[in-house]
C-alpha cells in the first residue's frame, strides 16, 4: 500500500511537471502564431458541433455624430458594485454609467464610452465583495462619487436601463430619488428566457449564448456587456451553434 501511493504521487509529479512543460512550449508557439492561422484555427473550431469559439468583446469607444434628430432618445445604462444586497443598510461602492442615443425605431445612433466612479463606504468589505468585484479597501479610501456630474446625466436621461434593474433602482433610489420618475427597463426581466429556451438570463451567460465573454463585476465593464448585448439578436444567438451534422 505504501509503495502504491508512493507511485501515485511520483506518477502525479510527472503529470504535472509534464502539463506544465506543455503549457509552456505551447505558448511560445501561439506567440509566434499568424493571425491567419489564428483565424484558420477560430474557423475550424467555430465550424464543429464538438466545441464553440466565444470572442471577447471589443474594446470600449464612442460613435458621437455631430448631428442628431430632433426626435431622438437619450438612453443610460446604470450598474452599482455595493457592500451588499440591501439598499436599506448596504452602500454603493462603485456606479458605472454610459448614455446612448436612439431613433424613434430603437436603432443605436450614437453612444458614449462608459464611465465610473467609486465610493468610500465607510465601513471594511467583505470578503466576498472583494472576491466577486477584486476591489479592496485600500482602492476606496477617500473617494467619493461625482455626484453634480451624475445627477448632470441622469437630468438627460429619457430612461434609465440596467441588466437586473430592481437590484440597482433600489440602490439609486436612495442615493438619487429623481430617477425614479423616469422609465427603467431591464434587460435581465424583460427577455423571454424560458421561451427561448435560455437556462440561464446573467449577462455573462447571455452574452456566451450570443458567442461572446467578457470580465465582469466591475461598474464599468458591466455597463458596456449590457450595451453590447442590447444590440445582439436572436439570429445572433443562433449562429454561434453549428449544425448538430457538422464535425
Amino acid at each position: 500500500r505504501g509503495e502504491g501511493k508512493k507511485e501515485e504521487k511520483i506518477l502525479g509529479f510527472r503529470l504535472v511537471w509534464f502539463n506544465s512543460k506543455y503549457r509552456k512550449t505551447n505558448m511560445k508557439n501561439i506567440k509566434h502564431t499568424t493571425a491567419a492561422e489564428l483565424a484558420a484555427a477560430v474557423e475550424l473550431l467555430r465550424r464543429s458541433a464538438r466545441h464553440r469559439v466565444l470572442k471577447r468583446l471589443p474594446e470600449p469607444f464612442s460613435n458621437l455624430p455631430e448631428d442628431l434628430p430632433d426626435d431622438h432618445r437619450i438612453c443610460v445604462i446604470v450598474d452599482v458594485e455595493t457592500t451588499g444586497l440591501n439598499p436599506a443598510s448596504d452602500a454603493i461602492i462603485e456606479l458605472g454609467l454610459m448614455w446612448f442615443v436612439v431613433d424613434t425605431d430603437g436603432n443605436v445612433i450614437s453612444h458614449a464610452t462608459p464611465i465610473s466612479w467609486l465610493e468610500d463606504p465607510g465601513v471594511p468589505l467583505s470578503q466576498t465583495i472583494t472576491r466577486v468585484t477584486g476591489l479592496k479597501d485600500d482602492d476606496l479610501a477617500g473617494t467619493r462619487l461625482d455626484v453634480p456630474r451624475i445627477k448632470q446625466i441622469f437630468d438627460r436621461a429619457d430612461m434609465f436601463v440596467a441588466h437586473n434593474a430592481g437590484f440597482d433602482l433600489g440602490f439609486m433610489e436612495r442615493r438619487f430619488p429623481s430617477v425614479v420618475v423616469k422609465p427603467w427597463a431591464c434587460s435581465l426581466q424583460e427577455i423571454p428566457g424560458k421561451e427561448l429556451g435560455l437556462p440561464c438570463c446573467s449577462l455573462g451567460h447571455l452574452l456566451m449564448e450570443h458567442g461572446h465573454f467578457f470580465n465582469g463585476h466591475r461598474a464599468a465593464a458591466d455597463v458596456w456587456a449590457t450595451f453590447q448585448l442590447l444590440q445582439m439578436s436572436e439570429a445572433d444567438r443562433l449562429n454561434v451553434v453549428p449544425d448538430a451534422d457538422t464535425q
